[in-house]
């Protein structure tokens, strides 16, 4: 097996139940191959948008992550679309990066055990 068959892509994440501390917090998604996933990145952003993968530290809880490259993208597309030019202010760009998130499960929450985790 390739590190790209072994890729697990969730798409539609939404929180369950359970506090963002010490790996307690439970989420729900699509799981989709890396066909699937392809098919849905560019259906929503474009053929011509890069991804930019977000890869977290090791002692990171997966809402925190999630939330902080929300806020990411939300700069990046503000910035692509903040111009002085007013035919551009009444077209809104469509974004030329989209920030993913990649999140590993790790051994008992969140803690030291990076040698483990990685």
């Amino acid at each position: 097996q390739t590190h790209e068959d072994a890729a697990t892509f969730l798409y539609k994440c939404k929180y369950i139940s359970g506090p963002d501390v010490k790996g307690q917090r439970v989420f729900e998604a699509d799981r989709l191959s890396v066909k699937a996933a392809h098919k849905e990145f560019v259906k929503r952003y474009g053929k011509e948008c890069k991804p930019l993968f977000a890869i977290h530290g090791f002692n990171s809880e997966p809402g925190t992550v999630m939330k902080k490259c929300k806020q990411a993208q939300g700069r990046f597309d503000d910035d692509e679309n903040n111009s002085h030019d007013e035919k551009k202010k009444k077209k809104k760009k469509k974004t030329t990066t989209a920030i993913i998130p990649v999140i590993w499960p790790c051994i008992n929450g969140i803690g030291l055990r990076y040698n483990v985790d990685k």
